[in-house]
């Protein structure tokens, strides 16, 4: 579970969150992104916009990464526009 909020002074598209874990030296080991869709309950799901402003509550299920998955780094990308 993780929160966070658009500081713009605009809404913007909610971005595709890109969560890494990674060993003792650095090495990723595991890496998965996710769509609003995927992260988003559901009733901000389909929204086009993040609210500027507004916390935003996200929860993901996760698989174990293994053992030498010590580390992890959750970033923001933006998403790819739709053609």
């Amino acid at each position: 579970t993780a929160v966070f909020r658009n500081l713009a002074e605009y809404p913007q598209p909610f971005p595709l969150i890109l969560l890494q874990f990674s060993d003792l030296t650095g090495r990723v080991v595991e890496s998965v992104e996710y769509v609003p869709d995927e992260y988003l309950p559901p009733p901000l799901r389909g929204m086009p916009l993040m609210p500027v402003g507004a916390p935003v509550q996200v929860t993901v299920e996760l698989a174990d990464p293994g053992p030498d998955a010590v580390n992890y780094q959750l970033r923001f990308r933006a998403m790819p526009l739709r053609q």
